[in-house]
């Protein structure tokens, strides 16, 4: 058994999300996630070797990895000879990361697999991966022996940024996302950078798509920063600090969403800011279309219907396609050959509400979100969706073959930050 022992020899300090902060290696970034239960996100670039002293201040027989091959054939090695260094005991079990092995047949093998191996009451499980292996991972730790202690190290942008700043875990059914799951807290979050330099790149700019929702449901002050990184450097081409850097700003964006709805039932619900577009998308394209692209594209229909419906102005509207398709280089088309009136009917159905309108998450302005019935959401004519859907694809040509449009000036972002806070 492992003795609970002071934290030591960690290089860790206070957010102070006023200050300016410098991702120095090795230095820890230690702050409150706002959930509740609030586990500490402990965030940084190569901090790797704090990680023993957190985990020995808790007692535990054996400490469970459970990540991806990728992960394990990269940073295995390293990880071993880290908690060997401490006399840490330490079993590696592998399991698949995509969206598709999200599901309860990763999750029976995964426990099953880990019960082999002897993980008991005692045991700490570490969840190391994207979104999907968090999840599992997570919901893993909270079912085995009706809980174990589990700590989450996201690998991913969408991990670090997303996954991770959440205490549910859920998998997907056949009739859907995230429809079986539980709320359990992590012992900690452990977030390092540096291995977010490996990832996809493309994956990447999904993440970062999903990211700016934050500030558009939320925080419009964050849109100029966006721009001014996405301007500096390419998204394929950011250096360390400014990856980081990037990282932090979206973290920081969730936490507020978090302080606002610590238990996960109220003000969330904002991220589901063009998620019903973008399912419907996923759901017609087979999966082959991005999370973060389908997100994009949900993210303008919706911005559009909010100005259909007097509330964003065209210049809010535009901002969505500056961002998405100009500075972040997404394709914001529906793709050639979809049918689009099945598309339409898709939006327009939901056994639970009146077939003649359904709500979704619309903007009073960049950074706010309507909410006149207290749950953040707007009925919608079908119609008036399917008005949306069919003309969205001229209306992205119109927007984005001006090559100036794709490139409007940071000053105008700036002013909507701040009417934002006036």
């Amino acid at each position: 058994m492992y003795a609970k022992v002071k934290l030591a020899n960690a290089h860790s300090y206070v957010l102070d999300v006023n200050a300016g902060i410098r991702f120095t290696p090795g230095k820890m970034l230690s702050f409150k996630t706002n959930l509740s239960p609030d586990p500490t996100c402990h965030f940084g670039n190569d901090i790797l070797a704090n990680l023993p002293d957190l985990l020995l201040t808790e007692t535990f027989d054996r400490l469970y990895l459970v990540t991806n091959d990728t992960l394990d054939a990269r940073h295995g090695a390293e990880m071993h000879l880290l908690f060997a260094a401490q006399g840490i005991a330490c079993e590696v079990v592998t399991i698949a990361d995509g969206e598709a092995d999200r599901n309860f047949d990763t999750l029976q093998a995964l426990c099953g697999d880990l019960q082999r191996k002897g993980i008991t009451r005692e045991s700490i499980l570490i969840g190391f991966g994207g979104p999907a292996l968090l999840a599992v991972a997570g919901l893993a730790a909270s079912l085995l022996m009706g809980g174990v202690r589990y700590a989450e190290m996201p690998a991913t942008f969408a991990a670090v940024t997303s996954a991770c700043l959440s205490n549910r875990r859920a998998v997907y059914g056949k009739r859907g996302r995230n429809l079986y799951g539980s709320m359990y807290a992590p012992m900690f979050l452990f977030a390092d950078t540096r291995f977010l330099q490996s990832e996809n790149l493309a994956d990447r700019k999904e993440a970062i798509a999903e990211g700016m929702r934050n500030a558009f449901v939320n925080d419009a002050s964050l849109l100029p920063y966006f721009v001014e990184v996405l301007e500096q450097a390419s998204v394929y081409n950011l250096d360390l600090v400014a990856l980081s850097g990037l990282a932090f700003h979206i973290v920081v964006s969730r936490l507020d969403v978090n302080k606002k709805d610590p238990t996960e039932q109220g003000f969330v619900q904002a991220l589901a800011y063009g998620e019903p577009f973008a399912g419907a998308l996923q759901l017609l394209s087979g999966g082959t279309i991005g999370r973060g692209t389908a997100s994009a594209v949900g993210m303008c229909m919706a911005a559009e219907l909010s100005a259909r419906m007097g509330f964003l102005s065209r210049d809010e509207v535009d901002c969505h396609y500056r961002l998405f398709g100009g500075h972040l280089g997404l394709d914001l088309r529906i793709p050639e050959g979809m049918d689009i009136d099945a598309l339409a009917a898709l939006l327009g159905t939901d056994d639970k509400i009146a077939a003649s309108a359904r709500k979704l998450v619309l903007l009073e302005r960049n950074g706010r979100c309507l909410n006149p019935d207290g749950d953040y959401m707007m009925y919608v004519n079908p119609e008036l969706m399917r008005q949306v859907v069919c003309r969205h694809n001229a209306v992205v040509a119109r927007k984005l073959d001006n090559a100036h449009a794709l490139h409007e000036s940071v000053a105008a972002l700036r002013e909507f930050s701040v009417m934002q806070a006036i």
